[in-house]
């Protein structure tokens, strides 16, 4: 048996073999460190992620300045690199790869350069992918490998400069806090020693408030293209900005183990947390507004910070996510995106709504709502659509307003199913219109309140146990529940304003204040 080891500073005659290295030992022994990619830029060099852009005249790309790693040898480039392209004078589209090639033997080294593909070349039917077919990357370790920056589709007789939509990155990412994989952990400031050595990030052990956002942000950039999941580790940090999720993003966190306290100076509007891409997913945090639990009952907006913002995002899901003391309201979803889910979450003492919703086709389930300052779920269109949405099994209590709010006063209300909830104590701040669930408005049309339970357990709170009012069209109510629901001189379990109908009216009603 041989038995080899290196570098060490040791007497050649005790081991021969570690005073010197050759370029393919160092190889071999470095190539475990990283896999091959391009290096995040998480150091303060100046340098940039060899980024591939089109460049200045036709059949040319800039390289932006960055670094590499490709089977143990590093590769820098501190300047912009322009190739140039060869022409495509065939029929059909051809993918090209830009690439960063490692040799050895004679010509060792790493450089840019372009493996063109084959004009017309299309992927074999059934594979996974579309469109025109690069040539295969050459990977044979002490030969040649390369790894891809960017493909780039070069047309018949290329004329122009390249459009961004003929080109689609290629880079994957190494290095220090890279994402050698789409998981990437970040570090609490009090996570446990073992934690914080083996995460990809750690946020400072320090009590300065600015740190936390920026740095979990950073490990977002550094997800590869794809997305991927950056998870936080246990333990508590304070962010004085808004987390902001990469498209295909999630973060994710370790139940309430995990807290996200909002810094008392961030700017007011600054949500905790903005999803603005589909198919995000936020679940298993605890999030800390900077607002109080002493006063929360009011009866007009308050403008202040969101716990979380769903912008236009399609297919976002937020699940087993702890809300609480926000300035405003617990979760927004804004611009009528659909397939949103929202469940299994806890939105307590917030001055504005529980839920705060604009969307279509979307699931609002399993959620508990307390204490909130205005609606615990108010289904609020205003200038787009909130149509086709399940309103299920929620259970609210103690909010200031309404329970659920179908609001058409001032955007269109389709086809929306409110089920199976449970609706006590709310309309706390005791104004002469809260309703346990409130149909209102012209937009708000065809709406079902099925099987939902309504109590009120005392003065001053519910005026109306279910309300129908201000031109809402063809609400029908079936086999709800509404148990001394409403309160007080002039109140009523069931409202109905004058000129509406409640189609399809059935209900169990145990009530002492109906007419």
């Amino acid at each position: 048996m041989v038995e080899v080891s290196y570098p060490f500073k040791a007497p050649a005659s005790t081991n021969p073999s570690g005073n010197t290295m050759s370029e393919n030992q160092w190889a071999a022994m470095m190539r475990y460190v990283l896999g091959s990619g391009v290096m995040a830029a998480t150091f303060n060099d100046n340098l940039n992620e060899l980024e591939v852009t089109p460049g200045a005249t036709p059949l040319t790309v800039d390289i932006d300045t960055g670094a590499a790693w490709i089977q143990g040898h590093y590769y820098q480039s501190d300047a912009v690199n322009t190739l140039t392209i060869p022409q495509n004078t065939n029929a059909g589209t051809r993918a090209d790869l830009i690439v960063l090639e490692c040799k050895w033997g004679l010509n060792a080294g790493i450089t840019a350069t372009v493996v063109t593909g084959t004009a017309g070349a299309t992927w074999p039917t059934g594979s996974a992918f579309s469109g025109p077919m690069p040539a295969p990357l050459t990977q044979t370790y002490g030969v040649k490998w390369q790894i891809a920056l960017a493909q780039v589709y070069t047309l018949q007789n290329q004329a122009v400069v390249y459009p961004t939509s003929q080109m689609l990155d290629q880079r994957n990412f190494v290095g220090s806090g890279a994402a050698q994989s789409n998981a990437i952990t970040v570090a609490m400031p009090n996570a446990s020693d073992k934690m914080r050595q083996n995460a990809d990030f750690q946020i400072p052990d320090v009590e300065s408030y600015v740190y936390a956002d920026e740095i979990i942000n950073e490990a977002f950039a550094a997800l590869p293209a794809c997305g991927g999941t950056v998870m936080l580790s246990e333990g508590d940090c304070i962010i004085s900005d808004t987390i902001t999720p990469v498209n295909g993003g999630t973060l994710a966190g370790c139940g309430a183990q995990t807290t996200i306290t909002l810094y008392g100076g961030a700017p007011a509007g600054t949500p905790m947390i903005s999803m603005n891409y589909a198919t995000g997913c936020v679940h298993n945090l605890l999030l800390n507004g900077a607002g109080t639990t002493s006063n929360v009952y009011t009866t007009t907006p308050v403008a202040g910070n969101n716990g979380i913002n769903v912008v236009s995002a399609a297919g976002a899901s937020i699940h087993d996510v702890s809300i609480q003391n926000m300035q405003n309201a617990g979760i927004v979803v804004t611009g009528g995106p659909a397939n949103v889910v929202i469940n299994n979450c806890s939105i307590t003492a917030c001055f504005g709504d529980g839920i705060d919703f604009a969307g279509e086709y979307s699931d609002i389930s399993d959620n508990f709502i307390g204490n909130c300052g205005d609606v615990g779920i108010h289904i609020n269109p205003t200038t787009n659509v909130a149509s086709c949405n399940r309103i299920a099994s929620n259970l609210i209590t103690g909010c200031g307003m309404n329970g659920v709010y179908m609001d058409g006063t001032a955007g269109s209300g389709l086809f929306n199913m409110i089920g199976n909830n449970e609706v006590g104590q709310c309309g706390q701040a005791a104004t002469t219109t809260h309703a346990g669930i409130l149909i209102s408005g012209s937009g708000a049309n065809h709406t079902s309140v099925v099987s939902n339970y309504v109590w009120s357990a005392g003065a001053p709170v519910l005026k109306y146990g279910l309300a129908v009012q201000n031109g809402a069209v063809d609400t029908r109510a079936i086999a709800n529940d509404l148990y001394d629901a409403a309160s007080g001189t002039g109140s009523y379990d069931i409202f109905a304003a004058s000129g509406l109908t409640l189609s399809g009216l059935t209900f169990n009603l145990y009530a002492t204040h109906s007419p």
